[in-house]
């Protein structure tokens, strides 16, 4: 239940923030970008190519308006996507990325472009994931735990998986999240073709960005940097005090 309570608390948040925004004229550096007539307009945490750092999270490139793609972290993969909803639910359908896989289904580099984003104090991310567990291959005590499958390896890295998404990590390993899989097919996931993420920007993000700043994550601590100061009318309208 709680998930689904930051999720609808998460979103007015993002809803009344943005509101403001526009009615105030804030980040009017920052116009919404008309993508193409099925996708619409998109604003804020989404932004083009040619926008500076603070108007958006995500990079959307719509040059080619018949198959958008978006950039879910930096030097990310950049996946097709069919939509984003007013609610930041973004829709991807892209087939390169198990293609990909298939021509090296262990390759370290490939796996870290492919991977997704994870939550943090900039945005709560909702997805059905598969985690997989990038592990040096000395990590040898790994292959005698039962909770742990070894789906491949490689030269320096061994994968492994996990019957519960919310284990932690083992010491010296580090978790990347690609979308679980539709199948598996010769013991490793199958790459679905469509996933969709919901993508929850924090209430301090939001208004940390009607403030004409930018967020960051500075070592798991939220961080609003280049901030303007001194504007007590929002403050009182976000019902923050003096």
């Amino acid at each position: 239940m709680a998930p689904v309570v930051l999720l609808i608390f998460s979103v007015l948040s993002h809803l009344v923030v943005l509101h403001y925004a526009v009615e105030d004229g804030h980040n009017t550096h920052c116009p919404a970008y008309l993508c193409n007539e099925k996708v619409g307009s998109i604003g804020f945490p989404f932004k083009n190519k040619t926008h500076s750092p603070e108007c958006g999270l995500y990079t959307v490139d719509c040059s080619d308006r018949s198959s958008p793609k978006i950039q879910l972290k930096e030097e990310g993969y950049w996946f097709e996507f069919e939509s984003i909803t007013q609610l930041n639910s973004v829709s991807i359908k892209d087939d390169e990325p198990e293609r990909l896989l298939k021509s090296d289904d262990c390759n370290d580099d490939t796996f870290d472009m492919l991977s997704l984003p994870s939550s943090s104090p900039i945005v709560h991310v909702f997805a059905h994931n598969l985690t997989l567990f990038k592990c040096p291959n000395d990590t040898s005590t790994l292959d005698e735990e039962t909770s742990f499958r070894k789906q491949c390896g490689n030269a320096n890295h061994t994968y492994y998986t996990t019957a519960s998404n919310t284990s932690p990590a083992p010491h010296n390993c580090s978790i990347i999240y690609l979308p679980a899989p539709d199948l598996t097919l010769h013991g490793f996931p199958k790459w679905p073709a469509r996933f969709t993420l919901q993508l929850v920007v924090t209430k301090e993000c939001n208004e940390c960005y009607v403030k004409g700043g930018v967020c960051q994550n500075d070592m798991g601590e939220f961080k609003c940097a280049n901030i303007v100061k001194g504007d007590k009318s929002l403050r009182l309208k976000l019902g923050l005090g003096n």
